[in-house]
């Protein structure tokens, strides 16, 4: 799970280079070979490179692409598909394994990793659904047809209306409209369009969309939009340097940015130990002498509670009642607050109780962080501020659960483990409920930059005009 974690950055660089489909196929691969090399392994070692850090490798590929890519698909229910593709871990754990249990019942260890690795094979196909932006964008606007002496336009009307985000798009005169087929009320009109060499393929433009195209096809691939051709196949240029996305990771406009670094030390403490409560909930129960099969019960409890939360928690975001920031720190205080009820006086019901809130706020919390880091850094730098914030989980979950067994080894007891977590996750609930004071901070601090700057020109008008009126006296 860390390792996978410490490849999101570089799945998130291959995916600016490249496309969000190529690292997702790439990884789907990489996990089918890591379960099939495995089934040849005799030595514990051996199996636990291939399953650990390959199909780990192949982890990371697989959801920094995948939540990458939800992000630029959707605008308006965003949060719920967020949800709904977190969800898929959810029902992974649930399901997978049942199977593999199945399988090594029936074909044992050999045939169980050949059979489970031509299973996850079958992500493939769903990774080659991964199409650019730009392929939706030739669904909504079926043909523009440009020539030499002007511009106009041929639309497929009936095409246009089975979007539900889509506008009409009217042309005007031939020459110049109003293009709001990609991005509705809020898209610019294509002003001028203009031949400067008189090759109808060369055209110069002020910007197709405001740039709104350009901005959202960059995240699919490293081309550039330089117009369209006249069957309306938009023109690209694929020379761009590759060391601009190494560079977009320490891109200003988020590592400078306070806010940023203000989620990522609330994901430093709430991440790891929202999952690792789970985890330690069967030794716990254990040491209260609760039987195996009530501590295997807590845990699919959680694992199905966690489903229901993650669709849950973006359907509760959508209808857009408080803010995403605010729904997490609300989220992570009273899982505290359950969960500190629950170890003050330890039984079957309470802990029961724990997987059950764990499960269902956990999974709210886990489906609705990506579009809290979505509102602070935009569309266009999620997926690179993304992998950043998926690196900064793994080094948390690299250190949180080591911490947590030394302080158990140390007390005896997983108690004094989970009040270290309660306090993690405390610190987590006060991060994220400053980030609207953070916020109130740098745009006064913006006010104040400004009313100088403004002062400043001020003055020096002030000097130039006196200086003026002497030379003419």
């Amino acid at each position: 799970m860390t390792y996978g974690s410490l490849t999101g950055p570089l799945a998130g660089i291959l995916a600016g280079r490249y496309t969000f489909r190529l690292v997702t196929l790439i990884g789907a691969v990489a996990q089918g070979l890591a379960f099939v090399i495995a089934a040849f392994g005799t030595d514990p070692y051996f199996v636990s490179f291939t399953i650990g850090i390959i199909n780990g490798f192949a982890v990371g590929f697989l959801q920094t692409s995948s939540i990458g890519a939800v992000s630029q698909y959707f605008a308006k229910r965003s949060s719920l598909a967020m949800g709904m593709a977190a969800a898929g871990g959810s029902v992974g754990q649930l399901v997978v394994p049942q199977i593999l249990r199945f399988l090594l019942d029936y074909y044992g260890y050999f045939g169980c990793m050949l059979v489970y690795g031509a299973l996850t094979w079958n992500s493939l196909a769903a990774s080659a659904l991964f199409r650019p932006l730009s392929f939706y964008a030739d669904r909504r606007i079926s043909r523009v047809s440009l020539h030499a002496d002007g511009l106009w336009k041929d639309i497929d009307s009936e095409r246009i209306s089975e979007c539900d985000d889509c506008t009409k798009i009217t042309p005007d005169n031939q020459s110049s409209g109003a293009v709001d087929g990609l991005k509705g009320k809020e898209t610019s009109e294509i002003s001028e369009l203009t031949d400067k060499e008189g090759d109808p393929d060369k055209i110069s433009n002020n910007g197709i969309m405001n740039g709104e195209l350009i901005s959202l096809d960059v995240n699919f691939g490293s081309t550039t939009m330089l117009g369209l051709r006249r069957d309306g196949v938009p023109k690209v240029d694929d020379t761009a340097d590759n060391l601009r996305h190494i560079k977009a990771l320490l891109d200003p406009e988020f590592t400078r940015n306070p806010r940023f670094w203000l989620y990522a030390m609330a994901i430093l403490l709430a991440n790891p130990t929202v999952h690792n409560m789970v985890m330690f909930l069967p030794p716990y129960a254990n040491e209260i002498r609760l039987s195996k099969t009530q501590a295997s019960l807590l845990l699919s409890v959680g694992g199905f509670s966690d489903l229901v939360g993650k669709l849950s928690g973006g359907i509760l975001n959508n209808l857009q009642l408080i803010r995403t920031r605010n729904l997490l720190g609300i989220v992570l205080s009273t899982l505290c607050i359950i969960s500190m009820a629950c170890i003050s006086f330890p039984c079957y019901g309470s802990l029961m109780l724990m997987s059950v809130m764990l499960g269902t706020l956990g999974g709210i919390y886990t489906g609705i962080n990506p579009i809290c880091l979505m509102e602070i850094t935009g569309t266009n730098k999620f997926p690179m501020a993304y992998t950043l914030a998926v690196a900064i989980h793994a080094i948390s979950s690299l250190g949180t659960p080591m911490l947590a067994g030394v302080i158990s080894d140390a007390t005896g007891s997983y108690k004094m483990a989970y009040w270290m977590c309660i306090s993690m996750m405390a610190g987590g609930a006060v991060l994220f409920e400053m980030e609207p004071l953070m916020t109130r901070i740098m745009t006064n601090r913006r006010k104040e930059q400004n009313n100088f700057s403004n002062n400043k020109i001020d003055n020096s008008l002030s000097e130039i005009e006196m200086k003026d009126s002497v030379c003419v006296r």
